[in-house]
């Protein structure tokens, strides 16, 4: 995590993982829920994305999927990102990849 110089964000975040288990995992982990408990609501523009070297040409929907599940079982988490004034990414609420 560190701020973004150049950008128009100031600060910004990286996370790697070994495949979408993982990723699950990092997303719905208590740390990470409280992370946007606490920092969302201090945020008025948010982007988020997903890179990956995985061939798999469904991988994008996979990924939605996760967010999807995400935002299912925290519909407080889903009300967060929701609310958020600027949001870009693939893990918006409803959002389909």
């Amino acid at each position: 995590m560190g701020r973004d110089f150049g950008g128009d964000y100031e600060y910004s975040a990286i996370s790697v993982v070994e495949d979408l288990d993982g990723y699950e995992e990092m997303m719905n982990h208590p740390a990470h829920l409280e992370i946007d408990r606490l920092g969302l609501p201090l945020v008025e523009k948010f982007m988020s994305f997903d890179i990956t070297d995985d061939p798999d040409p469904e991988m994008g929907a996979k990924i939605a999927a996760i967010h999807q599940r995400r935002y299912d079982s925290t519909p407080d988490i889903a009300g967060l990102v929701s609310d958020l004034g600027d949001y870009t990414g693939s893990a918006a609420p409803g959002r389909r990849a």
